[in-house]
């Protein structure tokens, strides 16, 4: 009678299952797909069950694991992390359903305005904390969807999560400068930043995967920024740029969007997520802080919660780019309020550099971006919400601004 996350083992026969009730009262059946159809008399079986025969395990992190239906290594990570406690509240918490937030298109209208419309067509919205852009929709997904919504069909608003918009906050761009967005994915920071810098300047973007670029140009025409942002479609030209910002937003375990995306939690592997993607990750930013001018910046974004993938990655960068990066904090809102009392549930980390001086040379390492299995995220895969403080005060959205000497 309560949530089963399973998977059957063709020699053994054996099913893997734990009884987490919060699974059972926040997804329905076609968020949590089993893995493998159970027979019949298998799921009765299931059914019938008594949760109560079956004996818990004593050691913290197997319980944590058992309960809370997260792999165990991930779980070790998060009690390594941030201890026991807090560890626990955030497993709880990717069980939770995450909220559906909107952020208004700054060019058209203003976030009072967006709201006024909403509420005029019955949809109750609410503030977010730190984005000075987003709406979240109070009773959360309306009936087929926002992007059916009025608002959303006259681009006046786009369906993206505050952590998402708080990365293109973070990179400070002003009107009339020039970005390079050299993970645009879907175009949703891409767009962002378009709003953030009025429509002026200039927004170089990037995406690797065909397909996904062409989506990406389509996106930009619809929303009527051709004269603003020029999507490249080489990594060699990419390599040419030389910008005030360049924002990596790198491919990733993508374990920070457990909460919409469930079944990341059994299909990540631990190798890949603690090693290959780190390596990539070092690789690709490597090669993107070229391209950053002379007292410019450069932001690195994950939506993982993985130390391996945020934290070790910045700490490299500072080793081995030290004498052309140095840290910069962040001093404008609403990012130096975050990097003061931080509410983040997917670990967002940044490292915001600024480049003081030195050459402009190839990165010494290759191309490997344009050939790599880069993982796509969602627009809304930085989650940051507005659940209680105790369960979010220890996850850090980290910054690092470097002066390149």
């Amino acid at each position: 009678k309560n949530w089963i996350f399973f998977q059957e083992n063709d020699k053994k026969k054996i099913v893997k299952f734990n009884m987490n009730p919060q699974l059972h009262r926040n997804y329905t059946h076609e968020q949590i797909q089993p893995t493998s159809l159970l027979s019949p008399d298998k799921l009765e079986a299931l059914a019938n069950f008594n949760n109560s025969a079956l004996t818990w395990p004593k050691d913290p992190v197997q319980w944590a694991s058992a309960y809370y239906s997260l792999p165990s290594w991930i779980v070790a990570r998060f009690f390594k992390y941030f201890g026991a406690e807090e560890a626990k509240r955030l497993c709880h918490l990717c069980n939770q359903r995450g909220p559906v937030t909107v952020r208004t298109n700054t060019r058209k209208l203003t976030r009072d305005q967006l709201q006024s419309s909403l509420g005029s067509d019955g949809i109750d919205v609410a503030l977010t904390k730190y984005s000075p852009w987003g709406l979240t929709l109070v009773n959360g997904r309306p009936t087929g969807g926002v992007i059916h919504l009025e608002q959303a069909k006259q681009n006046l608003m786009e369906l993206q999560d505050e952590g998402s918009q708080l990365i293109a906050i973070a990179t400070g761009a002003k009107k009339g400068g020039s970005v390079l967005d050299y993970c645009a994915g879907a175009g949703g920071k891409t767009l962002a930043l378009v709003a953030m810098m009025e429509g002026s300047g200039s927004i170089r973007a990037w995406e690797p995967h065909v397909s996904r670029r062409l989506h990406l140009k389509e996106r930009i025409r619809e929303y009527n920024a051709e004269d603003v942002v020029t999507v490249l479609d080489d990594l060699e030209s990419v390599h040419e740029q030389r910008v005030d910002c360049t924002l990596v937003d790198a491919p990733c375990s993508s374990l920070g969007t457990l909460r919409r995306h469930p079944q990341l939690r059994w299909s990540v592997d631990e190798t890949e997520a603690t090693v290959d993607l780190p390596k990539l990750q070092r690789e690709i930013l490597a090669n993107a802080s070229v391209t950053v001018k002379e007292n410019g910046t450069l932001v690195y974004a994950t939506c993982s919660l993985l130390n391996e993938e945020n934290e070790q990655v910045a700490a490299w960068f500072d080793r081995e780019f030290g004498h052309e990066f140095e840290p910069w904090p962040h001093e404008d809102e609403p990012m130096k309020k975050i990097m003061t009392r931080t509410r983040t549930t997917t670990r967002t980390t940044a490292v915001t550099s600024t480049r003081t001086d030195g050459d402009d040379s190839e990165s010494k390492v290759g191309d490997e971006l344009d050939e790599h299995n880069y993982r796509d995220d969602d627009d809304d895969g930085h989650d940051l919400d507005d659940l209680d403080d105790a369960a979010l005060d220890a996850h850090h959205h980290r910054h690092h601004h470097h002066h390149r000497h």
